[in-house]
């Protein structure tokens, strides 16, 4: 019996832990073609790249629909572009700017919040608007309720041992 309650505590307890997220990037890009406003974790998988040019996200919900947004490097212009994937190529904005990510010392593509001024095709100013939005973090009470059942378990356990060899029994693997 105390084989399966240990799994089945740990279980419980971890059902009602509040499991940490990672950090996203909410993005605001405001210009002469309006506001577009989209998400993506802080360190983000693409879905393609060439490494230094371009790293592309396929199939991100933005407020204008489905778009491919792609994050450019400074040899092709910097910035941000997308290509809505109802459209097939025409996209909302194209702007270029600085980089709006770096790759850290890890090897990991990171994206860096802040308030970028860019340039559309046109020439006209537009800003790139990218903050940073902590996940959620466990409540410490959380942790001492899984640990507070844990230490109760091992506690239960030990006294039960402890009562099986003052009263004589043979204990074999944690069974009678």
């Amino acid at each position: 019996m105390a084989r399966r309650s240990l799994p089945l505590a740990l279980a419980i307890g971890l059902l009602f832990a509040v499991p940490a997220a990672a950090d996203n990037i909410d993005y605001t890009v405001t210009g002469n073609f309006g506001t577009v406003t989209f998400s993506l974790p802080q360190f983000p998988t693409p879905t393609w790249y060439f490494s230094g040019f371009f790293y592309e996200f396929d199939g991100i919900s933005t407020s204008a629909g489905i778009d491919n947004i792609a994050f450019r490097g400074t040899l092709i212009g910097g910035g941000m572009n997308d290509t809505a994937e109802a459209t097939v190529g025409l996209g909302i904005f194209d702007l270029t700017g600085p980089e709006l990510y770096t790759i850290n010392q890890q090897g990991y593509l990171e994206l860096l919040p802040g308030t970028f001024q860019v340039l559309d095709v046109t020439g006209a100013p537009a800003t790139i608007e990218a903050v940073l939005v902590p996940g959620q973090v466990p409540e410490p009470a959380s942790w001492a309720l899984v640990g507070s059942g844990l230490a109760g378990l091992c506690m239960r356990r030990r006294k039960r041992l402890a009562a099986s060899v003052s009263s004589g029994l043979t204990v074999s693997g944690g069974q009678r």
